[in-house]
């Protein structure tokens, strides 16, 4: 082995010593910066452009609950031209809290807590690696936010929709007894979506700079010359009329039952309309489903059966069976358009089916003494006092539509899918939400006083609650704060498992302003104990918040909200099984402060350009 020289050796020691040299520099800057920076944001960290080094969770959350607050308090401006239009992370009633639901929602915990790791590594060396990268280079990171992307679009759409023109494809028309094509048009929508992701884009980085809606073409799919090739087959169908329709369903016994409809020569023109045959590249005769929904309507009164489930209720300290289960039925309107299409227009038969689906309960007990219903398990209870009348309306139709619920044992038991849609047909009525700049009818007031008194069923129960979620306010219908659960379908929803051995009864109330639910079913020896809610973070609400409507007289103010303060509120629910395990829970609500709102008449902005002045047909 040949012998290092000393110029070699000497080289090998300075390396050597240059990489433990350095190696104790990166350890002390390491240790200077986990003394200097405990409990602080590390050198370098930003959020949403915010340089954050040095301060801690709580000096950081205040810069960006302003941020928010102020967000929250001004909204954000969409534009088209000279018209504006202001959307708020909450719908705001004018007659009732429960449609005061948010469509925006920052998770600043979650993105300070992100932020706090950045420079705090799994391991060593990770943690070392992350701090020099910091030195190096700054690393920023993004708010953390949910959006209800397709309320925002509903609401955009429904404020600039008077701006836009659309599209539409060649048409069939009748002319002096002959068919004709009529020619397509080209139209100028606005790109919703892209507005969309703008403001996404403003959300996670806290920037709510006036954002300018675009207007791209609505192209139809195809042109006139390429549809007059159908007028033959056109004729061809129209001349199969009257064409007879016909259902095979049961009668209140269940006994078969066959109905004949027919399918006039005018109402066959009502519904066929061109499409666009994607596969093969080119027009086809097809049937508008609106238009055959609403033919159909008329005959669907005749078949619908709404499904019955068994429900039962308690009498005399026993459990009685007072509407038995029976399966529903209705027309299936997309398998009937289907069918309709495949046997009228391409098989130019004078006959089809109407499709119907059965509707099968969810409960179908037949053996009252086997459910397991023998005690009470626990209650919850509300205040509705001061309620105008739609909501008190609401909340008892409500209330009778889930009295007398059966929960099997394991079950996964959602609020919204009980009551189901919330639909003027139930019985249910509007009231007015302002969303943008406009007032709308809404329906769902008074059904998170149904959601609040579920919740405090499930919590008294001692059930496993899998989803709830506060006010975005303070709600004097659901003091003490803390403890309600606000509902809109399909989310947020309340939503809780029966663990217990056997069936819950739910059995529903209501007495004078006091609505009442009650589980029965057997007692499996649990005990539930949960504290008075705490009340703290008090914050005081900004100044009052000014929404211009061309919904009222010009220059004319009417307030429809008052002033609350926002608040952090907290519970313990303590559950002792049977078996001697304790299982605790802390149940956390924030509450953000709630100005004022009062509503400004404005004149109808006419100087946005209306696309009408843009399209030459």
């Amino acid at each position: 082995m040949k012998k290092l020289t000393q110029k070699q050796k000497t080289k090998i020691i300075l390396s050597g010593a240059a990489v433990v040299g350095a190696v104790a520099v990166i350890l002390i800057i390491n240790f200077i910066l986990n003394v200097i920076y405990a409990n602080k944001f590390y050198p370098g960290v930003k959020v949403a452009g915010v340089n954050i080094s040095r301060l801690n969770k709580e000096q950081a959350e205040k810069i960006f609950q302003a941020k928010i607050q102020k967000f929250n308090s001004e909204g954000q401006k969409f534009f088209y031209q000279n018209k504006y239009v202001t959307l708020y992370t909450t719908t705001v009633s004018a007659a009732d809290p429960d449609l005061n639901y948010e469509i925006v929602t920052f998770n600043l915990k979650q993105t300070l807590d992100q932020a706090y790791q950045i420079g705090r590594g799994k391991n060593f060396f990770d943690d070392i690696w992350q701090k020099m990268k910091l030195i190096l280079n700054s690393q920023e990171i993004k708010v953390a936010y949910s959006v209800n992307q397709w309320e925002i679009k509903k609401i955009l759409k429904n404020n600039f929709k008077d701006l836009e023109k659309y599209g539409r494809n060649p048409g069939i028309g009748y002319k002096n007894n002959k068919v004709i094509i009529t020619k397509e048009k080209l139209g100028l929508v606005f790109d919703y979506q892209q507005a969309v992701e703008k403001f996404k884009s403003n959300l996670a980085n806290l920037n709510f700079e006036p954002l300018e809606l675009k207007l791209s073409l609505d192209q139809p799919d195809f042109k006139q010359n390429q549809a007059e090739f159908l007028i033959k087959e056109i004729k061809q169908i129209i001349g199969l009329s009257p064409i007879q329709i016909y259902a095979t369903t049961t009668d209140s016994y269940g006994r078969p039952l066959k109905k004949n409809w027919n399918l006039s020569k005018a109402e066959m023109k009502k519904i066929l309309e061109l499409g666009w045959d994607k596969k093969h590249r080119q027009p086809k005769l097809i049937f508008n489903r609106q238009s055959l929904a609403n033919f159909l309507s008329n005959i669907n009164q005749e078949i619908n059966r709404p499904v019955k489930e068994a429900k039962f209720k308690i009498a005399n300290n026993r459990v009685v069976e007072f509407q038995a289960s029976q399966p529903g039925q209705e027309i299936n309107i997309l398998a009937t358009l289907k069918n309709f299409e495949d046997k009228i227009i391409q098989k130019k038969r004078p006959k089809a089916e109407i499709i119907i689906a059965k509707i099968e309960p969810q409960t179908t007990i037949e053996d009252i003494n086997s459910l397991g219903i023998k005690s009470l398990i626990g209650s919850g209870s509300s205040d509705f006092s001061g309620s105008p009348k739609n909501r008190r309306h609401n909340i008892k139709v409500g209330t009778e539509a889930l009295n007398g619920l059966l929960i099997a044992p394991g079950e996964k038991f959602s609020l919204n899918k009980a009551l189901g849609k919330i639909t003027p047909d139930k019985g249910y009525l509007p009231e007015l939400v302002i969303k943008g700049n406009r007032t709308v009818p809404e329906y769902g007031g008074g059904l998170c006083q149904i959601g609040t008194t579920m919740f405090r069923l499930a919590i008294n129960s001692g059930l496993p609650i899998i989803e709830r979620k506060n006010h975005a306010y303070r709600v004097v219908y659901y003091e003490p704060a803390g403890t309600d659960a606000t509902i809109y379908s399909p989310h947020p929803d309340v939503r809780f498992v029966n663990d217990t051995p056997n069936y819950l009864l739910l059995q529903t109330h209501i007495k004078d302003n006091s609505l009442i639910f009650e589980f029965w079913g057997t007692d499996d020896g649990r005990q539930v104990a949960t504290t008075t809610p705490r009340i703290f973070n008090i914050r005081s609400p900004g100044p009052t918040k000014y929404i211009e409507t061309p919904d009222l007289e010009p220059q004319k103010v009417k307030c429809i909200e008052s002033a609350h303060n926002g608040a952090d509120a907290e519970f313990t629910r303590t559950i002792t099984y049977s078996n001697g395990e304790v299982k605790k829970e802390i149940w956390k609500s924030h509450y953000r402060p709630w100005q004022a709102v009062c509503l400004v008449g404005v004149e109808p902005n006419k100087a946005a350009t209306s696309t009408s002045a843009i399209i030459k047909n």
